[in-house]
């Protein structure tokens, strides 16, 4: 009897892995709206074969850094509370137009550079359509040019990822 409740517990440990549970690898997604940290933190995707907007309530994006691609428009407009793209520093290539736009205390965005082709920028960026950035809180949010420049120089010479150079830099608890 023991042995029989034991290898049912095996098999629905096994079935969760394979679901949508909590142990399923991330995937590709189609479109996604997120308008709230939770929906932000739940994101379990690597990559989005269609359109993805971030709004509204969301104050970080720091659980979308497994997400790679985004086949189609990639909009981070009017999430209030969010101050930093940290979490899209693995973000490679945007297939439609990027818009970062209305988000009042974004004041750093050094985590989108890479994506913008950073060090030298577009056309040398992984953006397949418009890129309108503007309207954010801080200066290095507020243009493509802006985000480029906000990158620390110790960067350029010891040719660090950004995302890691910024991580180094903060404070640690």
């Amino acid at each position: 009897m023991y042995l029989r409740h034991l290898i049912s517990i095996v098999f629905f440990l096994t079935s969760l892995a394979g679901s949508s549970g909590a142990w399923a690898q991330p995937g590709p997604c189609t479109s996604a709206v997120l308008a709230s940290q939770g929906q932000v933190d739940a994101f379990d995707c690597d990559s989005v074969s269609g359109n993805l907007s971030i709004i509204g309530k969301v104050n970080n994006v720091n659980s979308l850094s497994i997400l790679t691609s985004v086949g189609g428009n990639l909009s981070i407009v009017g999430a209030l509370a969010l101050d930093n793209l940290d979490g899209l520093a693995n973000l490679t290539s945007v297939g439609g137009d990027l818009t970062i736009s209305g988000n009042t205390t974004l004041d750093n965005c050094q985590g989108i550079a890479p994506l913008l082709g950073w060090p030298s920028g577009p056309p040398n960026d992984g953006v397949g359509g418009d890129i309108f950035v503007a309207d954010n809180g801080g200066a290095g949010c507020n243009s493509v040019e802006g985000i480029l420049a906000s990158v620390p120089e110790e960067a350029i010479v010891f040719g660090l990822p950004v995302w890691l150079l910024y991580e180094a830099s903060r404070p640690q608890p």
